[in-house]
């Protein structure tokens, strides 16, 4: 309805009630409405119920003031409910396009597109869009030493964003990050919103995966600031999807996801290796250099020296290599084409 309108109805209403019996048409002589004002104020009370017609027929009268406002508030009982359903359709719309967003961004974009976000801000704002923007899943990996206390809680208040709006969450975090207390607290904190935890001796490296359409990854820091590689695209998602899977696969789900892992592990013979010894030893037959396994596993390379000199004190070597020997012979690592008799004696 018109402003206007509505005012002169108003005025027109009120001067009935004020004049009780009052028709409308003496109501009109007194306002001194025009024609054309008066008509779209009458019609306008008319609809609302607020005036009903004479005996006579030929004009209007105000309802009683009781029965007036039981119609005002049927009325607007009526329009919430009508804006509560427009409202309500207007949601369920916004969430079917949000949930398809970025896969439709991801069909329609051929080959992958990378960026590099250089700083901690740009990536913080790059994580809390993503957060916002996730409809389905979230998966995640995070190697290398444990993030400091303010990070993850960062971290957390973005992850419960998505998990309250139903989004599922996968995380995949080290061994290391159960051994200190603000560490315990986050996986807790993680476990309680209803994320999935896991745990890992080793991970390839730092992964954000968005409704398997943008990912975000670690990337090498650029003039002392750390960085992050943005990437969108099928081929590349379901890759990173992939990789995400094969160390889910393999990771632990501790009876506490707050505690640390404890004890060895036994293996073959009469070496015992814990998971991070086991862990380090694979990681060496496979070639990989001091610095990445450090990382990997979230330990100084002191630290990654002194459990090298340890690992080969158990093992009896003088050298690494031949600790990647004897720990092949125990069948604590693969060796393509060696022992295989005794692979497949163990299959």
């Amino acid at each position: 309805m018109h402003q206007e309108t509505a005012v002169d109805a108003h005025k027109l209403f009120r001067h009935m009630l004020a004049e009780s019996g009052r028709s409308t048409s003496a109501a009109r002589t007194r306002l001194e409405l025009s024609d054309q004002t008066f008509e779209a104020a009458e019609a306008l009370l008319l609809e609302l119920g607020l005036i009903r017609p004479t005996t006579a027929g030929d004009t209007f009268v105000a309802v009683h003031p009781e029965t007036a406002l039981a119609q005002l508030l049927a009325l607007e009982q009526q329009a919430i409910r009508e804006r509560l359903t427009l409202n309500e359709e207007l949601s369920e719309t916004m969430a079917i396009l949000g949930s398809n967003l970025l896969a439709l961004q991801s069909r329609t974009e051929s080959d992958a597109q990378l960026n590099l976000l250089i700083g901690e801000d740009s990536i913080a704002a790059a994580l809390h869009g993503a957060a916002i923007k996730a409809q389905n899943e979230i998966l995640s990996m995070h190697p290398g030493s444990p993030l400091p206390q303010r990070m993850l809680q960062e971290s957390m208040e973005r992850n419960q964003t998505a998990l309250n709006r139903g989004v599922t969450m996968r995380a995949i975090h080290l061994n290391s990050m159960a051994s200190l207390p603000h560490g315990r607290a986050h996986l807790a904190a993680l476990k309680d919103a209803g994320c999935e935890v896991r745990l890992a001796s080793v991970l390839p490296f730092r992964m954000i995966l968005v409704d398997n359409a943008l990912a975000y990854m670690s990337a090498s820091p650029r003039d002392g600031q750390m960085t992050a590689l943005e990437a969108r695209g099928p081929d590349i998602c379901q890759l990173l999807r992939g990789t995400f899977q094969h160390c889910w696969v393999h990771g632990t789900v501790p009876p506490d996801a707050t505690a640390a892992p404890t004890g060895a592990v036994d293996t073959p013979g009469e070496v015992e290796l814990d998971e991070r010894e086991t862990a380090v030893i694979k990681l060496l037959a496979n070639g990989s250099k001091d610095d990445s396994i450090a990382r990997a596993l979230g330990i100084s390379p002191r630290t990654l020296r002194r459990m090298t000199t340890s690992i080969m004190e158990k093992l009896d070597a003088e050298s690494r290599f031949e600790a990647g020997v004897k720990a092949a012979a125990l069948q604590l690592v693969d060796v393509p084409g060696a022992h295989q008799e005794n692979v497949h004696n163990v299959r």
